[in-house]
């Protein structure tokens, strides 16, 4: 601050003391300090650190850079699995190195989070499976009454009379045209819906030929 005459005016002083200023390396970092570690330690403190801390108060995106070499991920990603931990942005760099099961953990993890977009009602491949029960798109559901209003056709086109019904079936033929073939499960579920809508031949010549 400038005083009265354009001199300088101390406001405050504390008591002067040396600093001293060393060069980062591996032996000057603070064993607590997650931060210091992350960034500056040996891959095997890093390592050593991952099998002991608390990972669920730990910042460990800190180390995503050190995946960008496949030793240092293979160490870090095993670290982590064998605490059973899941950290989204470490599994990311299987995509960088071919690592086929956790490139399929991790795009598990984004499909149950709905990060994938519209793959489609059914997809399966090497890396990841879209199963519509499983995310909660799709339920098998009973159907009631068991007898229906009217038994004969109603015009000259087979009609499903009850919306709720028409919109299961619809969406239970859009999930098996979706798959290469039907499973064993879709067969017995067909037949089912068939009975539901007094398609009683059908189903019970479907039925006969299902598969033990």
């Amino acid at each position: 601050a400038a005083g009265r005459g354009g001199g300088a005016l101390l406001l405050a002083a504390g008591d002067a003391r040396r600093l001293t200023v060393v060069e980062a390396s591996a032996a000057s970092v603070d064993a607590d300090s997650w931060g210091a570690t992350a960034q500056r330690a040996s891959l095997d403190e890093v390592c050593a650190q991952l099998a002991r801390r608390n990972l669920a108060r730990a910042n460990l995106e800190a180390v995503a850079w050190r995946c960008r070499e496949k030793a240092a991920y293979e160490r870090i990603v095993g670290a982590l699995a064998a605490r059973h931990h899941f950290e989204p942005v470490i599994w990311s760099y299987a995509l960088k190195h071919a690592d086929a099961e956790r490139t399929r953990e991790w795009l598990e993890w984004r499909l149950s989070r709905g990060a994938l977009g519209d793959l489609g009602p059914v997809l399966s491949c090497a890396l990841v499976d879209v199963e519509p029960v499983d995310l909660r798109a799709y339920d098998h559901l009973e159907y009631g009454p068991l007898v229906n209003a009217r038994a004969h056709r109603l015009g000259a086109k087979a009609t499903i009379l009850n919306e709720g019904l028409a919109g299961q079936w619809r969406s239970f033929l859009l999930q098996v045209a979706h798959r290469p073939r039907p499973r064993r499960a879709d067969l017995v579920a067909a037949c089912h819906y068939l009975f539901a809508m007094d398609r009683v031949d059908e189903a019970a010549a479907r039925l006969a030929h299902i598969p033990d």
